[in-house]
């Protein structure tokens, strides 16, 4: 779900997923995140995202909880690059995480 305003977004999200596994891992988990992204030129957007997820592992009963920012860049209106660093907030999240991605519409 996505909130626009002329400079500002504001996108949310929810996850749901069932794990048909054989190894022993929860069955079921979700993940919820909260994103604001912020327009600088008609070509670049900062974004920070707050994140939070069941864990797969049964074994783990805290939340996982991360942090991002990042930028995206619109080469055009079908090609979108973005890049952004990621800092997990429990211990049982990645201390950092680089993350990239390219979208491409058509």
């Amino acid at each position: 779900m996505t909130k626009e305003w002329e400079k500002l977004h504001i996108h949310t999200q929810f996850g749901y997923s069932t794990n048909h596994n054989v190894i022993g891992e929860r069955p079921d988990f979700w993940e919820y995140s909260l994103a604001v992204e912020k327009f600088l030129s008609s070509k670049l957007s900062a974004v920070i995202e707050f994140g939070i997820a069941r864990n797969c592992c049964i074994e783990a009963s805290e939340l996982a909880k991360f942090f991002l920012g990042g930028i995206i860049y619109q080469i055009s209106e079908t090609f979108t690059l973005d890049i952004g660093l990621m800092k997990g907030l429990t211990d049982n999240n990645p201390n950092f995480g680089l993350l990239g991605g390219i979208t491409i519409g058509l």
